[in-house]
C-alpha cells in the first residue's frame, strides 16, 4: 500500500449555522479546507455538483469519507462516485470522531460563520482572508495546509518572509511526512504528465473495479 498524498483522501461535512447550510471539503492528510453555502437544505444534486467542483480544482480522491448525511447517501451521490472511481465510507452514527481528520477545518470554518458572516454572508473579504488565513497556519507537523498541499504558503496580507513561498517547503514536508517521499514525489509527477487525460484513468480505474479480482 502506498503513503498517503495529498487530497487522495479527503473528507466532506455538511452542517447548519443560522442561516446558512454549509459544506466544508477537506484534505484529510494536511487539513485543506474548500467551503460551500446554501440558504436552505441542499439537494443530493447540488452537494454532488459541489464535491465534483473540488475533484476538478483538487483532484480525483482515492477515498472520500462523509457525515451521515443523506445527500451522501443518495443514489445520485453514489452512483456517481462510482464513475469517478472513489470509495465511499461514512462515519458512524455513534462515533462520528472516525471522520475526524476534518473536525479541525470544520470548526475553524463554523468559527468564522459565526464570529464573521453573523448576517449568513460568506461573500466578504473578512470570511475569505479568515479562510487564506487558516490555510497557511502550520499544523502539529509544523507544515500548515498550504504548503502540504501545493509546497509553499500562499500569498497573504499577512507579512511573510519571501522564504515561505520558495516550493522548497514540497521537499521539508514530503522528508517530514512520508519516508522516501521525494522520489515518490518526481514518480507522482511524472505520473501526471503522462499524455493520457484524466477522464481516462477514471475509467480505466472504474473498469478495473468492475471486472473484479
Amino acid at each position: 500500500m502506498s503513503d498517503p498524498l495529498p487530497t487522495h483522501d479527503v473528507s466532506a461535512d455538511l452542517f447548519q449555522s443560522g442561516q446558512l447550510h454549509v459544506l466544508v471539503y477537506a484534505d484529510r492528510l494536511s487539513g485543506w479546507p474548500v467551503v460551500h453555502r446554501w440558504r436552505r437544505d441542499p439537494t443530493a444534486r447540488e452537494v454532488l455538483h459541489a464535491v465534483i467542483d473540488n475533484f476538478a480544482e483538487l483532484g480525483v480522491p482515492m477515498r472520500f469519507r462523509s457525515d451521515n448525511g443523506p445527500q451522501f447517501d443518495a443514489g445520485i451521490f453514489r452512483s456517481a462516485m462510482d464513475r469517478w472511481g472513489v470509495a465511499v465510507s461514512n462515519s458512524t452514527p455513534n462515533y462520528s470522531q472516525s471522520n475526524g481528520h476534518a473536525e479541525a477545518a470544520v470548526k475553524a470554518v463554523k468559527e468564522l460563520v459565526e464570529k464573521i458572516s453573523p448576517s449568513g454572508d460568506l461573500d466578504t473579504e473578512e470570511f475569505k482572508l479568515g479562510l487564506l488565513e487558516f490555510r497557511n497556519t502550520p499544523r502539529e507537523n509544523g507544515l500548515s495546509p498550504a504548503q502540504m498541499v501545493f509546497g509553499h504558503q500562499l500569498c497573504s496580507i499577512v507579512p511573510a518572509h519571501r522564504s515561505a513561498y520558495a516550493t522548497c517547503w514540497k521537499s521539508v514536508m514530503e522528508a517530514r511526512v512520508l519516508p522516501g517521499g521525494c522520489e515518490r514525489e518526481r514518480g507522482r509527477q511524472n505520473a501526471l504528465r503522462s499524455p493520457f487525460p484524466r477522464p481516462r484513468t477514471i475509467a480505466d480505474r472504474h473498469q478495473r473495479a468492475s471486472a473484479g479480482p
